[in-house]
């Protein structure tokens, strides 16, 4: 399998807090492709949710960073994004805890799906990118606990794992295909290795004309997360807009 046939997630440029996440198992038919918009708040934006210019037969999944009660105007984009038929899911990261300690986990567990109860979300997408090799087990448990607890308390929900453009970059090597078991989805962030990579040259653009997500490389990660076991089904591929 090349990376031509995977799902593929675009991204563009940041414009605010909320992000638009469509999935080629759209009802539509006229997006082959999926993507990754970031909606804004001013109406001259062409993805602002509420302009004619937004593409919601392009979207499946509206990935929202934030909490949804903090405005009547969420409020109304979740209700009228769900009654589309599009999945409201909520950013969310482990960070803050020890990811090795089970009281720990749990207690995070609960949280996040009592929050996603109550701000009446369809899943959660899961955005923690630190590399330490000590928090690497807690980190494989807490992402399968929850996905699993998940599941279970609000049936149909889907849960999406954002991961590294390759699976040992910086040395987090997490289990990978464990995860994609019991998770929904890996979102590969394909759209940043030269950033990563050397942030000096994307900050001075002075004398910078590599690619941002060069294709040799992209193509490495994704083979790589496929001979680890990874279901192609559940691989999501974020390439710059």
């Amino acid at each position: 399998m090349t990376i031509m046939q995977l799902k593929v997630i675009t991204a563009a440029t940041l414009v605010a807090s909320t992000a638009a996440l469509s999935s080629s198992t759209s009802s539509s038919d006229s997006c082959p492709y999926t993507s990754f918009t970031w909606v804004g708040h001013e109406k001259e934006n062409p993805y602002f949710w509420k302009s004619p210019d937004f593409d919601w037969a392009a979207t499946s999944t509206l990935a929202v960073f934030g909490d949804i009660t903090d405005s009547s105007d969420r409020i109304e984009m979740r209700d009228y994004a769900q009654s589309l038929g599009i999945s409201v899911v909520a950013g969310t990261s482990p960070s803050s805890i020890d990811m090795g300690n089970e009281t720990q986990r749990q207690q995070w567990i609960a949280d996040r799906v009592a929050y996603a109860q109550e701000q009446g979300l369809n899943g959660m997408n899961i955005d923690y990118e630190g590399h330490k090799p000590s928090k690497t087990e807690g980190f494989n448990d807490v992402v399968v606990e929850f996905c699993d607890a998940m599941h279970e308390a609000i049936p149909g929900s889907s849960v999406s794992v954002d991961v590294p453009f390759y699976p040992e970059y910086e040395g987090r090597n997490y289990d990978y295909a464990r995860i994609a078991t019991a998770c929904d989805a890996l979102f590969v962030m394909a759209y940043d290795g030269e950033f990563w990579d050397n942030i000096q040259c994307v900050v001075t653009t002075a004398n910078c004309s590599q690619a941002n997500a060069p294709l040799e490389l992209v193509e490495y990660g994704a083979q790589q997360y496929l001979a680890k076991g990874v279901p192609p089904e559940k691989l999501f591929l974020g390439r710059p807009w």
